[in-house]
């Protein structure tokens, strides 16, 4: 977990960025594709503060006025489907990305497709399957900042090759990759000076878990926020533990099956990345 810290302390330490500017590599909106529109509000509504507004069949999750995510239905097929949160990368040319994605193997599972007030997304998977989107903004890219209490902080993609999942995504937002001495089989993406998200490795024994992009909500409390998963029907799927962060990360799984992280940062934190 020191990777995360890691590349939490250089995020957060950043100042802000004017309104106006374009980050091109930062993982800017999220969207959960979700057979249980109603469900997915009851939870993560009374999770994390999130209220809900209707913009014809895209529902948008804001907390306070800040809008974090999108809400889509989709009909699930299979009976052991589950939703799926998807975490969209800021491109600058989105012909270019597609084109040197799809000449890397990836697999487009939704083509382009705008959205009033955000732009166009496209949906992708890797190699391995671990589905993420691109998005070419319409609007201002949110700056660097420390995340408020349930909003998202931080972003993980856990891999069976992270060496090799971490060259790929140097395609999709320009990074440079930087490896963590103390983690190891563990990446950063690293764009002008940010650390954008970080690759590890699953570790061998974990043989049924699939490759994935894990988003991570910034909590105040983690006893209470894992308590309030249990009661809203929820589960744990990793707890938290003394290696993990001095038990400061976890994650969880809605009713519906989709997966996060939370993640305890306090101000204390902040200083300390500051410094």
């Amino acid at each position: 977990m020191r990777c995360l810290l890691l590349a939490l302390s250089l995020t957060i330490a950043a100042q802000a960025v004017g309104d106006s500017q374009r980050l091109p590599g930062k993982f800017v909106w999220t969207e959960l594709v979700t057979y249980d529109v109603a469900m997915s509000e009851t939870f993560y509504g009374q999770l994390f503060g999130w209220q809900f507004d209707e913009e014809g069949d895209y529902r948008v999750a804001w907390l306070g006025e800040e809008a974090v995510g999108g809400l889509i239905y989709r009909a699930r097929v299979n009976p052991e489907g589950k939703s799926r949160w998807i975490a969209y990368v800021s491109v600058e040319d989105m012909g270019a990305v597609k084109t040197a994605l799809q000449e890397a193997g990836a697999e487009i599972l939704a083509d382009s497709r705008q959205v009033a007030g955000l732009g166009e997304l496209v949906v992708f998977a890797d190699g391995e399957g671990a589905v993420f989107g691109v998005i070419d903004t319409a609007v201002s890219d949110p700056g660097d900042y420390l995340a408020d209490i349930g909003d998202w902080i931080w972003i993980q993609l856990f891999s069976r090759d992270a060496d090799r999942a971490s060259r790929f995504y140097e395609l999709v937002g320009g990074y440079q990759r930087v490896e963590v001495a103390q983690s190891l089989g563990t990446w950063l993406l690293v764009r002008e000076g940010y650390a954008r998200a970080v690759v590890s490795t699953i570790a061998a024994q974990h043989r049924d878990a699939s490759p994935a992009w894990v988003p991570f909500v910034r909590i105040a409390d983690m006893r209470a926020t894992l308590d309030r998963v249990h009661a809203l029907g929820g589960r744990t799927l990793v707890a938290p533990r003394a290696d993990l962060y001095d038990n400061r990360v976890a994650l969880i799984e809605a009713p519906d099956g989709s997966a996060v992280g939370v993640l305890v940062w306090t101000a204390a934190d902040d200083e300390e990345a500051a410094r």
